[in-house]
């Protein structure tokens, strides 16, 4: 089994050096490495370089002349050399046996792809708690046969797979790319495995205000965009308010009061950016 492996980054110096040894480290070794670089202006290159000059495995630099994940996914796939891809994201450190325990379920028929388990690390502020509530990217301790979508932090395809279902919508700029393709999967009659002994370890690191933005972020693709009157309504006085509704909802029925506050400022800062997007575009 030849294992092509990429890694998407973006100003991710913090993080870039212990995910590529991460990479390195496994039982499992992939045969090449693709870092797929958005065009950081920070020092990841010059660390992924760094460890490129002492590495066995291949390590090669790709830079992306467009935007977004769904292109740098794409740009992944396209460049591999084998049909199996793995993939994990620059703010995550693998597991020794992640990468091992990944492919083990394509013993099982008609699996196009397997994701792991992502657990928090950083849990020190009241964003990151709030992030490890309402922003999991995991399915838990079970292993699912087709779970509602694979997540795309770490996971691994058939090259094959990807390819008949056309690759990544690249519309998707930073988030639900992991959502579309996984339908697209189900829609063609693969399978889909979450395997949570496939361990990932997240190392990011949130505050209020980046909490904020990558909510909106990570839901935005979720209802109608803000691009007509119409769907702006739609967000501002029925998307918005239900959004909030069920955030307090479970924090409630959790206990976790003092996420109330940002739930509702959650809400706020949606609306304020679905109309600046909609007077914008």
């Amino acid at each position: 089994m030849k294992i092509s492996l990429y890694i998407p980054t973006f100003n991710s110096e913090n993080t870039i050096k212990r995910c590529l040894q991460s990479v390195l480290n496994q039982k499992l070794k992939p045969d090449e490495i693709l870092i797929i670089d958005n065009n950081s202006t920070d020092n990841t290159i010059k660390l992924v370089s760094d460890i490129k000059t002492k590495s066995k495995i291949p390590i090669i630099i790709i830079f992306q002349k467009k935007k977004g994940l769904g292109n740098a996914r794409n740009l992944g796939v396209k460049n591999s050399k084998y049909n199996y891809i793995a993939s994990v994201d620059s703010d995550c450190v693998a597991n020794k046996n992640w990468l091992k325990e990944l492919t083990k379920e394509f013993n099982n028929p008609n699996v196009a792809g397997v994701c792991g388990n992502l657990i928090e690390t950083k849990l020190n502020s009241p964003a990151d708690k709030w992030r490890k509530q309402h922003m999991t990217q995991t399915w838990g301790n079970k292993k699912i046969l087709n779970p509602r979508f694979l997540y795309g932090a770490n996971n691994i395809f058939l090259k094959k797979a990807i390819n008949d279902v056309g690759g990544y919508n690249e519309k998707f700029i930073s988030n639900s790319e992991d959502v579309d393709i996984s339908n697209k999967f189900k829609k063609k009659g693969f399978n889909l495995i979450y395997n949570p002994s496939a361990i990932c370890k997240h190392l990011r690191q949130d505050s209020l205000h980046s909490i904020l933005n990558n909510y909106y972020r990570w839901t935005f693709f979720s209802y109608p965009l803000p691009n007509t009157f119409f769907n702006l309504l739609k967000r501002v006085f029925i998307f918005n308010p239900y959004k909030i509704l069920r955030l307090i909802l479970k924090d409630l029925k959790n206990f976790k009061i003092q996420f109330i506050f940002v739930d509702i400022l959650i809400g706020f800062y949606c609306t304020f950016q679905d109309m600046k997007y909609f007077f914008k575009n």
